[in-house]
């Protein structure tokens, strides 16, 4: 196994073609059906733009195609590796650069306690003490649904997803992870 194969392997799949396919339709990506494109194109856009935007923009592809319970191991497990990385306080080097260091930062911690990690993050959001931001964005989309209670139920499922693909990206790396946080 080569250094790149062994650096690319999530739960024993190596996705280095995966991942390689992936870059490519980033750059490839079309700025009317991606906006971002442009931003993080742009020579003009400064370095701390792009140390918040570029992970958002490497990521944004997958976050979509994995929400809920959509998406392939591939996807999922490419996920999981970004989910597990938070770099916006790094220098941006490229999209092929912030994969690279994503999946180093995964080798580093390992899958089991990226797993922990996310399914803690769950926990976390589920659980924290709401405060005034919440409760104004909750009268907000009150009105924006007009107090529809199946609208706003609908809306809370479509929400649920999150946190089902964020479980099922820790199951993928860890699949005998306790749930003994909640």
């Amino acid at each position: 196994m080569d250094m790149d194969e062994e650096l690319y392997t999530v739960a024993g799949k190596n996705l280095r073609p995966f991942v390689e396919r992936y870059l490519e339709e980033l750059d490839k990506a079309d700025p009317i059906a991606w906006p971002m494109v442009e931003l993080i194109r742009n020579p003009e856009t400064s370095e701390e733009d792009l140390s918040f935007f570029g992970p958002v923009w490497v990521a944004q592809p997958v976050n979509t195609r994995t929400w809920g319970h959509a998406g392939s191991n591939e996807e999922i497990l490419l996920f999981a590796v970004l989910a597990s990385f938070s770099a916006r306080d790094l220098p941006w080097g490229g999209s092929e650069d912030h994969m690279r260091k994503a999946f180093e930062h995964m080798r580093q911690i390992g899958e089991v306690e990226a797993a922990r990690r996310l399914r803690a993050e769950v926990v976390t959001e589920a659980t924290r003490e709401r405060d005034r931001g919440d409760e104004m964005r909750n009268i907000l989309l009150n009105e924006s649904l007009r107090h529809d209670p199946g609208k706003l139920a609908a809306h809370d499922q479509e929400i649920a997803k999150n946190a089902t693909r964020t479980l099922r990206a820790a199951a993928a790396l860890d699949p005998d992870g306790g749930t003994d946080l909640w």
